[in-house]
């Protein structure tokens, strides 16, 4: 008994299976073989594809290779002579503005010590490191200021020669740093 129930139950599971294979198969045949106004063989319309899924893979990419860019050498080297030319100028002003200022402090130094009068001599002395601290300062700060605006130039330069062409060339004392 128990083997007729099970061979049954098989034979009813296979009757199922192919019926649903037939009506599979009419479905997909009438589907594929009739324009979307017919009617299928079970009265009903066909469903026409959304679109975009009915493909449910994924649409082919071509594969793509990253070109480097180029690392322009002519227009690192003509930033870089720009920079240190500039930088050379500025250093150059600097230290002619400087060593006027110390042959200027050294004979205001002279001439406030020939003085007999102790008060006109400490008034001459005091005004001779004043004039002399002051140029100081002013060669200082004009030397900075050109230093800075030839770094940020250079700076501007190489972002024009090519990937990354500035990180390879900083500064590697504390004179030399970049602007802020």
């Amino acid at each position: 008994m128990k083997k007729l129930i099970g061979i049954s139950l098989i034979a009813t599971t296979l009757a199922i299976l192919g019926s649903v294979l037939v009506m599979a198969q009419e479905t997909s045949t009438v589907s594929s073989t009739t324009p979307s106004s017919t009617i299928m063989k079970n009265g009903k319309k066909p469903i026409p594809p959304k679109p975009g899924l009915g493909n449910k893979t994924k649409p082919l990419t071509t594969a793509t290779t990253k070109v480097k860019p180029v690392l322009d050498i002519a227009c690192v080297k003509a930033a870089v002579a720009k920079r240190d030319s500039t930088v050379l100028t500025a250093w150059t002003t600097k230290t002619t503005k400087l060593q006027a200022a110390f042959a200027k402090r050294s004979t205001e130094l002279q001439a406030a010590w020939d003085k007999t009068v102790v008060n006109q001599r400490n008034a001459s002395l005091k005004l001779a490191w004043k004039t002399f601290t002051a140029t100081e300062k002013v060669a200082n700060k004009e030397f900075i200021v050109a230093k800075n605006t030839a770094w940020k130039t250079y700076k501007e330069e190489m972002k024009n020669c090519g990937t990354n062409a500035i990180s390879s060339d900083v500064p590697n004392t504390d004179e030399e740093k970049l602007p802020q």
